[in-house]
């Protein structure tokens, strides 16, 4: 072998050596050749986390190892090319999950909250031949307040025994006229009850009333410490004042009181930790924040608005149909959105919405029709998929705590469960 030979041969290995080494360097650094470009590019990845967590994962068709379990939450799909994908999760009796995304050089795209939904959910009987249209309330432990809307009559369903008339029951030692009632917080034989003349907490076993809060209580809403109120003024034809009355539960006795514009009706009234969202008739959507006291403007023409169970987000509709969530905090993982922005959420028939508000995960809604309930995924990667979940007649009530919807049909009271996971 010639030195010239040897010579050529050694510079081919150092070639190859430099070429195999410097493609060795991209590849752990996370570049690929795109054979539909002939481009090299620089890969990105996405993580998915579902709820089951034993699904297929197919991304452009192509399945991918799904490495959730006991140990780990979800999948982390690497090396994936910079392009639009089809994501698609897949479970034996559950109907497909997709969703559009688009991958980037060196970032990760996050898919959190993935719920799949069963394709058939079985109701279970709650309560056999209710008397009443509404459902007003209803405890874990099974006991039920429903309302004869046209009578305005209530009824309590305790426990495994037969339904009361309890606006009767009530009435024999509180003579006034009776508009709402609920359960007290932890109790099943005392009650909130709103009356012509203020507020009330009922015992019924002792057949005692104490007022809370005294006057005319244009509305109301409580948490297991505080009862909250709009408590109103009125002139020989007008209101003349209003004002919120915060109303200590555990200590009986009223904590805080702020003066509201005499000139707007509040329609409805929500609360989370530190916030009481005021509904106004006109369609104005006010935040107070208990903690400085101070008022925050969300929305001008809102017609229904609820918290999230996680408090760190409210969902509101619009009169014209469109569906927005508030964030009260940063969201940078999930919805890559900072506190103090609103996003709009695209809702199928949105103009046909009775109510919506958030399940118990607080990434996913109830959305209730004249005669369907859906469930719909808060998300910013379309599509929002959304899920049938059953047929409804009556009114419908959701219990957080169990994590059920609650409805009535033919004059039962009927529940879906929506442990999908479980």
């Amino acid at each position: 072998m010639s030195i010239s030979f040897r010579r050529k041969l050694f510079i081919f290995f150092v070639f190859v050596f430099l070429a195999v080494g410097t493609g060795v360097v991209y590849y752990s650094q996370g570049f690929r050749i795109d054979l539909s470009s002939f481009k090299i590019q620089k890969t990105g990845a996405i993580y998915v986390e579902t709820s089951p967590r034993d699904v297929q994962i197919f991304l452009n068709q192509k399945e991918y190892r799904n490495n959730s379990g006991v140990l780990q939450r979800g999948t982390l799909l690497s090396d994936v090319l910079p392009k639009k994908y089809r994501l698609i999760l897949k479970k034996d009796g559950f109907y497909d999950y997709e969703k559009n995304v688009e991958v980037f050089p060196s970032q990760v795209i996050r898919i959190l909250n993935a719920l799949l939904v069963p394709q058939k959910i079985e109701k279970e009987n709650a309560l056999e031949e209710i008397k009443g249209d509404l459902l007003v309330d209803r405890l874990p432990t099974r006991e039920t307040i429903t309302q004869d809307t046209t009578k305005n009559i209530f009824y309590l369903y305790p426990a495994n025994t037969v339904a009361s008339n309890l606006t009767s029951k009530i009435a024999s030692f509180l003579k006034l006229k009776i508009t709402r009632i609920n359960f007290f917080p932890g109790e099943t034989d005392k009650f909130i009850v709103q009356t012509s003349k203020g507020i009330y907490g009922v015992d019924l076993k002792q057949q005692k009333a104490s007022p809370l809060i005294e006057g005319e209580i244009e509305n109301f809403t409580f948490t297991d410490k505080n009862l909250y109120a709009v408590k109103i003024q009125k002139g020989k034809t007008t209101v003349t004042a209003r004002e919120i009355v915060i109303y200590d539960l555990v200590l009986n006795k009223s904590i805080t009181q702020e003066k509201l514009a005499a000139e707007n009706k509040v329609a409805d009234l929500k609360t989370s930790s530190d916030l009481l969202a005021l509904l106004f008739e006109n369609g104005a959507l006010w935040l107070y924040k208990f903690s400085d006291r101070t008022f925050l403007q969300i929305a001008h023409s809102a017609k229904q608005a609820s918290f999230s169970p996680d408090n760190a987000k409210i969902v509101f509709q619009d009169k014209d149909g469109k569906v927005f969530v508030y964030l009260l905090s940063d969201d940078i993982i999930s919805l890559e959105t900072f506190k103090n922005n609103s996003l709009r959420v695209k809702i199928t028939d949105a103009l046909k919405i009775e109510k919506i508000f958030f399940s118990d995960d607080s990434s996913h809604f109830i959305v209730v029709y004249p005669k369907q309930i859906y469930l719909a995924e808060l998300t910013r990667h379309e599509p929002n998929n959304q899920f049938f979940i059953g047929d409804k007649k009556g009114s419908v009530l959701y219990s957080p705590k169990e994590n059920k919807i609650y409805f009535i049909e033919n004059s039962s009271l009927e529940a879906i469960g929506l442990n999908f996971s479980e």
